[in-house]
């Protein structure tokens, strides 16, 4: 048997599909909140009474775009970049603490916001 030919079968290859971008239709369908079902709104938003991420009405086949991901994923960089210096300079007692406020405020307010 020659090994030598690798053959990809669609039983073992599941090809990774990027983030695509909202599409016009996307912004047009109607989604709800799955604990608040009586609020309905055009496109993608977040509940304004739990703040949840709505979700589409109607499923479709299609992967769509988990704008909450996105958001949690910018999040934690963002906060992750400002606490390794905020974390160096903890353990630096000559330094002031105007510092460690000044990296500590954006983490703490908008890396946590959503919790």
């Amino acid at each position: 048997m020659d090994h030598s030919k690798h053959t990809e079968h669609a039983c073992c290859h599941v090809p990774q599909k990027a983030a695509q971008p909202a599409t016009p239709a996307d912004l047009d369908a109607i989604y709800t909140c799955p604990m608040h079902p009586e609020v309905r709104k055009k496109g993608p938003g977040t509940c304004p009474k739990c703040g949840m991420a709505l979700e589409p009405e109607e499923v479709t086949l299609e992967e769509p775009v988990n704008h909450e991901l996105i958001d949690f994923n910018r999040r934690l960089i963002v906060s992750s970049v400002l606490t390794v210096p905020l974390a160096i300079l903890a353990m630096l007692e000559m330094m002031p603490n105007l510092y460690q406020f000044i990296l500590a405020t954006p983490v703490v307010l908008w890396g946590g916001w959503p919790f």
